[in-house]
């Protein structure tokens, strides 16, 4: 991976190795697909899906049923909302991103900071983030104050997209589907205080439904029906046309 090389297009790479047609998509809209057709979302027709991965945020936005994509591919980027101008670092180049705050990297670093300074705590400095996340439910004052905080950043990052796009379901997943019922009240009630007037009885935040691998699920319902949509499904080779009954 040279700085100058091109991006690699892995679709074409693997349409010419499989001889089909491949559907390719972001790790967060596929996870969002899944739970808005068969999860958490099932039967909403406006929903954003926050997804907590292992090295960041990302996120998925449902409006009158039909995802939210742009001409770039870039959409639902919540991990990216500033929540902070003096925060830390974030590798897309901005100060205090959401993903700065609740990645499972940055709770870990917080951790670290609060147990330095001697905050109580079960846990050890290098716990892993459903560790933190349990602990919190159990009480754990260290654990709790991380969640506590993380709660409160995604409330921020979520009020103006709930503004912007009128999803008051708001659906969280990924690390952070183990945080307990006491980081969806926190969410929740920031967030109804943030948002228009119109919204705030709607909000209603939620964990998601679906098993760890539902992302597969997501790129396959949009990759059929993109088959479907194009005739794809039409033009099978009579090797393995489906005969009639």
């Amino acid at each position: 991976d040279r700085p100058h090389d091109p991006p690699f297009d892995v679709r074409n790479a693997l349409e010419d190795r499989l001889g089909a047609g491949v559907h390719v998509d972001d790790v967060s809209r596929a996870f969002a697909t899944a739970e808005h057709r068969f999860g958490a979302g099932a039967g909403e027709s406006d929903t954003v899906y926050v997804f907590v991965g292992s090295h960041g945020v990302g996120g998925g936005l449902f409006v009158n049923g039909s995802m939210l994509v742009s001409s770039s591919g870039h959409c639902g980027e919540i991990g990216h909302v500033i929540i902070d101008e003096n925060g830390a670092r974030c590798q897309c180049g901005a100060r205090g991103c959401l993903e700065t705050v609740a990645s499972p990297r940055a709770a870990r670093r917080r951790l670290r900071e609060l147990l330095h300074e001697g905050v109580a705590s079960s846990l050890g400095p290098d716990a892993e983030f459903d560790e933190l996340c349990r602990a919190s439910e159990r009480g754990d004052a260290a654990a709790s104050t991380v969640l506590d905080e993380i709660g409160g950043a995604v409330a921020h990052a979520l009020a103006p997209t709930v503004n912007l796009a009128g999803t008051p379901v708001a659906i969280v997943g990924g690390g952070l589907r183990n945080a307990g019922p006491a980081f969806l009240h926190r969410v929740a009630s920031t967030l109804r205080t943030r948002v228009v007037p119109g919204l705030a009885p709607r909000v209603d935040v939620r964990f998601a439904a679906l098993p760890p691998h539902a992302g597969a699920w997501g790129v396959a319902a949009t990759a059929r029906e993109r088959a479907l949509r194009d005739g794809a499904l039409l033009d099978l080779p009579a090797s393995v046309a489906v005969p009639a009954s």
